[in-house]
C-alpha cells in the first residue's frame, strides 16, 4: 500500500511539489513558535532567586551626567534616605542598589582564565538586599557591616558563576581573577540563582558587589546635596562610592498610594535636588513579560496566518485531485473498494506529501545542534518542540484533507463509464 502511494505521488510529483514546499516552511515557522513557547515555559519553571511580591522599587534621578563619577555627599544623602525610609510605618526593609530587578539596565564585567572568558552580570547593593529581595544564600553569607573593615571587598556569586570561574572546586573564599593593578576580591557566599530579567530571562552567571552607603571618607561631612547635615558621624572609608539608582522596599501587603506619598516627602526632604519615581516590582514584572512575549505573539500570528494559508491550499488542491481522478475512484468502487477505503487512501496520500516534507524539515533542523547553533537551548525542549510541530502538522493534514475524502466516498462506478 506505502509503494502503491509512493508511486502515485510521484507521478503527480509536479502538482505535489508545491504543497510540499508550503508545508516545509509552515512546519519550520511552527517549530520556532512552539519552541519559543516551550523555551518560554521552560524558563518560567526555574528558579527566580528572589521575591518580587510587596516590593517597590524607588527611580534615584541625581542630576548627574555620569553616573559612575561619584557625587560628594551623594552615598550620605543614599544612606540618610534608606534610614528615613526604614522610619516609615509600613516599610519593613529598605536597601539600595546600581541596577533593580526587571530593569532594562546592565552592567557586565568578563573574567579572562587562561584564554577562556566569563562574562558574569553584575549588581552593586547594599547590605539590606538579601532581606528585601528574599535571596536565600547556599553557602557562606551575606554581606555584614563589618566587611567595611577588610582590606579586600566581598562578592556573592550564584552558582553559575562560582561553577563558570572554579570549575571542580568550592569558590567560597576564593579571590576574583584580577590584573595586579586592580582591588582584591573574595567570594563570601553564594547564591542559588538570581535572574534579574526576570521568569523569561535566561539563567547565567551573577555577582553581587558591596555598596556601604553611609561610609564616605574620614572627616567628610555627611551632607545631603539640596538638604541639611546629617547626624550620623562619618565612617572611614577605602574611597568615595558613588550613589545607587534604585532604592527598593519591602512593604506590608495591601499597602498604598498613601505610603507612596510619604516616601516621597521623606525623600524631597532629604534630597530636595534629585527626582524620585516608585514603580512596584509587581508592575515592572508584567511590563517585562510583555516585552519578552511580544516577539512569540507576532511569531504566532504570522505562523496561525500562514497555516491557514496552507491548510486553504491543501483543501483546494486535494479537492481538485478528487474532481479529476473520478475515473480512477469509480473504477476502485466498481472493483470493491468501500467507501472507507478510499477515504483512507486520499488521507494516507496527503499524509505521504506531508511525511516527506517533514523528513526534509528535521533533516534541516538537525543541523542546529550539530553546528552549535542550539547550545543555549536544552535538548529536551529541542525534541519536544519538534514532535509537537510534527504532531500538530500531521493533524492539519487530516484536518485539510478529511472533507475532500469524505466526498470521494460518492463517486460510484457510473462515474467512471461517464468520464471514459
Amino acid at each position: 500500500m506505502i509503494r502503491h502511494l509512493l508511486r502515485l505521488a510521484w507521478h503527480r510529483k509536479r502538482a505535489n511539489a508545491l504543497v510540499c514546499l508550503e508545508i516545509l516552511v509552515s512546519f519550520l515557522v511552527l517549530f520556532v513558535v512552539v519552541t519559543l513557547g516551550t523555551w518560554f515555559f521552560h524558563l518560567h519553571g526555574l528558579p527566580l532567586g528572589f521575591e518580587w511580591r510587596d516590593v517597590w522599587n524607588v527611580e534615584v534621578q541625581t542630576g548627574a551626567s555620569d553616573d559612575a563619577t561619584p557625587q560628594p555627599g551623594a552615598a550620605e544623602a543614599f544612606d540618610r534616605a534608606l534610614r528615613e525610609i526604614r522610619s516609615l510605618d509600613g516599610v519593613t526593609a529598605a536597601a539600595a542598589a546600581y541596577v533593580a530587578p526587571y530593569d532594562n539596565a546592565t552592567m557586565i564585567t568578563s573574567f579572562d582564565l587562561g584564554g577562556r572568558a566569563v562574562e558574569v552580570e553584575v549588581d552593586e547593593v547594599t547590605d539590606e538586599f538579601a532581606a528585601v529581595m528574599g535571596i536565600r544564600v547556599l553557602e557562606g553569607r551575606w554581606f555584614e557591616a563589618g566587611d567595611a573593615a577588610m582590606s579586600w571587598s566581598p562578592v556573592v556569586v550564584n552558582e553559575a558563576s562560582a561553577a563558570g570561574l572554579f570549575p571542580g572546586e568550592s569558590a567560597l573564599g576564593k579571590p576574583l581573577p584580577r590584573d595586579p593593578e586592580e582591588p582584591e576580591s573574595r567570594i563570601v557566599g553564594i547564591v542559588q540563582e538570581f535572574r534579574k530579567g526576570g521568569e523569561l530571562a535566561m539563567p547565567g552567571c551573577f555577582m553581587f558587589r558591596r555598596v556601604a552607603s553611609g561610609e564616605s571618607p574620614a572627616g567628610a561631612e555627611n551632607t545631603a546635596p539640596g538638604g541639611t547635615s546629617g547626624d550620623t558621624p562619618p565612617i572611614p572609608h577605602r574611597e568615595q562610592p558613588r550613589a545607587p539608582r534604585n532604592i527598593l522596599l519591602k512593604v506590608r501587603a495591601g499597602a498604598g498610594t498613601g505610603l507612596e506619598q510619604r516616601i516621597l516627602e521623606r525623600l524631597r526632604g532629604v534630597a530636595p535636588a534629585w527626582s524620585f519615581e516608585i514603580r512596584r516590582l509587581e508592575d515592572m514584572r508584567d511590563e517585562s513579560i510583555r516585552l519578552r512575549l511580544a516577539p512569540l505573539a507576532i511569531g504566532a500570528l504570522i505562523g496561525a496566518f500562514l497555516l491557514l494559508m496552507v491548510g486553504l491550499g491543501l483543501v483546494g488542491v486535494m479537492w481538485q485531485n478528487v474532481t479529476r481522478r473520478t475515473c480512477e475512484i469509480g473504477l476502485r468502487r466498481a472493483a470493491g473498494a468501500s467507501g472507507s477505503e478510499v477515504r483512507r487512501q486520499i488521507i494516507l496520500e496527503v499524509w505521504v506529501t506531508t511525511t516527506v516534507s517533514l523528513l526534509l524539515g528535521v533533516a534541516i533542523l538537525a543541523q542546529l545542534p550539530l553546528l552549535g547553533l542550539s547550545r543555549y537551548l536544552p535538548l529536551g525542549v529541542f525534541a519536544a518542540s519538534l514532535v509537537v510541530s510534527i504532531v500538530a502538522m500531521y493533524l492539519l493534514t487530516l484536518l485539510c484533507g478529511y472533507y475532500p475524502s469524505w466526498m470521494a466516498t460518492f463517486v460510484q462506478p457510473a462515474e467512471a463509464l461517464r468520464s471514459e
